[in-house]
Parts: C-alpha cells; sequence; structure tokens
C-alpha cells in the first residue's frame, strides 16, 4: 500500500507550497500539481512536457482547502502517482500565468475586481516572477493580434478601434485559457463562453489587463512605473493582415455565424 506522506501546507498571505506528483507506464508519462492559496486550491494536470490544464476551487475556509486537498492526494498516490519534492520549475511560466489568472477570475464578481485582485497576487510574487509575467502578457497581445478576432471585437462590441481591440484582448485574456485558445483556434467558439454578466458598460473590453505588472510591480517595490517600463523591452505587434471588411455583415455571417445571430 503506497504511503502518503503527511505534508502540511504552508498557506500565509502570500505564501503557499506546491506539491507536484507524476504518473509513467510504458503507454503513459503525465504530471499532476496541486497547490493552496488561502481558500483556493489550483489543480494543473496534463501529459508531461505540456503546459497543461489549469482547474481552480474554491473552499469554505482554510481547513476545508487542506482537508480536500490530502483526500486528493491520497486518491492519485492509490491510483500510482508518485510525488517529486524536486523543484519542477526555476522560472515562472505559462501554467503560473494562467493559474494567476483562473484564481483571480475564481475569487471575482466581474473583470474590474478580478484584475484589481490579479495584480494583488502578483504582487505577492518576485520582482523577477513580475518581469517575466510582463513578458508572458504581452506574448498573448502578440498571438492573438489576429485580424479575425479585431473582426469578432467590432461584432460584439458594435465596433472596434485600435484601442478598443487592444481592450477586447485584455477582456480575452482574462477569460482564461480554455477560452483564448478556444478563440484563436475560431473566434466564432466566443459565442458559448459570453454571457450578460460578460459586459463592461455594453463592452467586452478590460483596458487594465495590460498595465497589471507595472502596477503590481509598484505595490511590490513602492517605485514608480517609469522605472519598471524601463527595464522592460518594448515588444513590437505582429503584421496584421486585412483580408477582409469586417463592415460587410456578409462576411460576418459567414464567418461567425454563431456570433452574428447574437450580436448583428
Amino acid at each position: 500500500m503506497p504511503c502518503v506522506r503527511q505534508w502540511k501546507f504552508v498557506t500565509y498571505e502570500n505564501l503557499s507550497m506546491k506539491r507536484y506528483f507524476t504518473y509513467q507506464d510504458e503507454k503513459t508519462n503525465k504530471f499532476w500539481s496541486i497547490d493552496i492559496i488561502g481558500e483556493t486550491i489550483t489543480i494543473v494536470y496534463g501529459k508531461s512536457h505540456t503546459l497543461g490544464v489549469t482547474h481552480t476551487k474554491k473552499m469554505e475556509s482554510l481547513a476545508d482547502a487542506e482537508h480536500e486537498v490530502e483526500k486528493m492526494v491520497r486518491d492519485k498516490v492509490r491510483n500510482g502517482y508518485r510525488e517529486t519534492v524536486e523543484k519542477v520549475v526555476e522560472k515562472f511560466g505559462q501554467a503560473d500565468f494562467w493559474g494567476l489568472i483562473e484564481r483571480a477570475k475564481t475569487n471575482s464578481e466581474d473583470v474590474e475586481s478580478q484584475i484589481e485582485l490579479l495584480t494583488e497576487y502578483l504582487s505577492q510574487r518576485s520582482i523577477d516572477d513580475i518581469f517575466e509575467f510582463k513578458r508572458i502578457i504581452d506574448q498573448q497581445y502578440a498571438n492573438s493580434y489576429v485580424y479575425d478576432l479585431w473582426g469578432a471585437a467590432h461584432l460584439m462590441n458594435g465596433g472596434s478601434t485600435d484601442v478598443s481591440f487592444k481592450n477586447f484582448q485584455g477582456w480575452l485574456i482574462a477569460k482564461g485559457r480554455s477560452v483564448f485558445q478556444a478563440a484563436l483556434e475560431n473566434p466564432d467558439n466566443l459565442a458559448k463562453y459570453v454571457q450578460e454578466s460578460d459586459y463592461n458598460f455594453g463592452d467586452y473590453e478590460a483596458e487594465d489587463m495590460k498595465l497589471v505588472a507595472e502596477k503590481a510591480f509598484e505595490l511590490k517595490t513602492g517605485m514608480a512605473a517609469e522605472e519598471f517600463n524601463d527595464k522592460t523591452p518594448s515588444n513590437p505587434l505582429p503584421e496584421l493582415k486585412e483580408d477582409w471588411d469586417y463592415d460587410d455583415e456578409d462576411e460576418q455571417q459567414k464567418r461567425f455565424p454563431k456570433l452574428y445571430k447574437k450580436f448583428a
């Protein structure tokens, strides 16, 4: 019978302890990790050498969260997972990035409070992590700088400028990794995820998402945003290929039939 080590989570206001497990046989090589911060449990799982899938779960209390984690750990060990104590990821990465976004989303009622909470969470990380968060979020803005997504934003918001599209990208990132990836695959997938509660004064926008890292830096260090921006490289956006007219309703309906039905 496998032995489950009694490892108490350290869960002060800004500190947590992640536990990491792997499973491997002739056909499978996968991982499962679990973390507690406050009453929120974050689980990441998937095939080894991938980013995995992130889920969060908010419990009623810290004691409830710890009890739930120990139960899940026992189940994983019974199913053949083995725990490793080595530090698996030395550098803040994609899984950490999306994990913070999901955690803030789980504990927020709307996108504005989510961004405030995300900024607070990030400010509790190291300065290196804050800079790496900035690098990763810039990468997500570049990845989603796609003309079809701009067309979807134009349809959903009843119009779109350079600025409002960037704000739409911030809203899309705030929705979390699964929605973000689904939208990159096909913007019409957003019809499945859009709800009335997503409206921000009538728009699907999150302007302050692009400022999370510099505001977290200010909270962390007490230094001005200029100090942060001086230390971060500029990241030019890719060239945008405008190959159709997003004001053309026939094209809108052809490219985004589900979104068109919802917003036209």
